[in-house]
């Protein structure tokens, strides 16, 4: 049924979309620590202390939340949303008499994960990129 499919679709979407924007700031500072050069340190070591430093420089909401949030969001939209939302459709197509089996399991998240994987990877890329500019 379509209508099931697309409300899973759209839970797992907005659900995911809560949950990167809550953690946005952490994957902002964590790309910005990463992308230090050896030796050059930008930013203070420590997850905290980078986060305070990005804070007292730029702003909270400019410095660690804003950074990449609309690719994120996007994202969360449609990579997150396709790979968790689709799973319960594909797992009861591929084996509805037995959508509990380990292999159906195994195989329902491997399909979804690699579609999802396969067509949605550029968004992740600009994801990072927009996260490792601010």
């Amino acid at each position: 049924d379509w209508s099931v499919f697309g409300r899973e679709i759209l839970a797992a979407g907005l659900g995911c979309a809560v949950a990167d924007t809550a953690l946005n700031p952490l994957e902002v500072t964590k790309i910005k620590l990463q992308l230090q050069v050896v030796g050059q340190p930008v930013y203070n070591t420590g997850m905290f202390s980078c986060m305070r430093q990005c804070a007292v420089e730029d702003g909270v909401l400019h410095g660690l939340y804003m950074p990449g949030l609309t690719a994120t969001l996007i994202r969360a939209m449609t990579y997150t949303a396709f790979r968790v939302g689709a799973y319960p459709t594909v797992r009861d197509q591929v084996a509805p008499g037995d959508p509990d089996s380990l292999p159906t399991k195994l195989l329902s998240g491997a399909v979804t994960g690699g579609v999802a994987s396969a067509v949605f990877c550029p968004v992740d890329m600009v994801r990072i990129r927009l996260q490792a500019d601010s």
